[in-house]
């Protein structure tokens, strides 16, 4: 006859670290604001020193994505007219990685928030449009050219090797 089984429990902080390794899942249904500006520039970082002739370093990329990001989101959050969707800033962070894996643009932060204008809508300032740019001559929401992935604010000096490597 066999004795009783002795039934072991798991310790505590066992159970948080497995659960915490799903938790470092980008797949993730879910963008939280507080991981905004970190998430995004992990993407965009990377994605500069690749595709750029002249890449700033990557931890000077992601000290300067990351201040001015920050900067972007506190004013954007101001905004009454706009709100934060984590779910739909998941999707959008989802898009911006397909572009930026093409050596694409990277996103206006705006675009992360509802409320923003696309291309053509009307606005009267900025933080209207999911571009960030208002053209305030025809009172539209207008394409962004400083978003390009090597722009002058990616970090290179040199204007003249700001193109994508091909």
């Amino acid at each position: 006859m066999v004795g009783p089984v002795k039934i072991r429990r798991v310790p505590p902080l066992t159970l948080a670290l497995l659960a915490c390794v799903a938790c470092k899942d980008d797949s993730s249904a879910a963008l939280f604001i507080d991981d905004l500006c970190q998430r995004r520039a992990e993407d965009v970082c990377p994605a500069r020193v690749d595709c750029c002739e002249a890449p700033p370093s990557e931890q000077g990329c992601l000290a300067a994505d990351l201040n001015s990001c920050v900067t972007q989101r506190t004013a954007l959050e101001k905004n009454s007219a706009l709100t934060y969707d984590s779910e739909q800033a998941a999707r959008v962070l989802a898009e911006q990685r397909g572009s930026l894996d093409g050596c694409g643009p990277a996103f206006s932060i705006g675009r992360f928030f509802r409320g923003t204008g696309g291309n053509g809508a009307a606005c009267e300032r900025d933080a209207q449009c999911a571009s960030d740019q208002c053209d305030l001559t025809e009172g539209v929401c207008a394409t962004n050219d400083s978003l390009a992935l090597c722009s002058p604010l990616a970090g290179p000096a040199d204007e003249s090797a700001n193109q994508p490597t091909e």
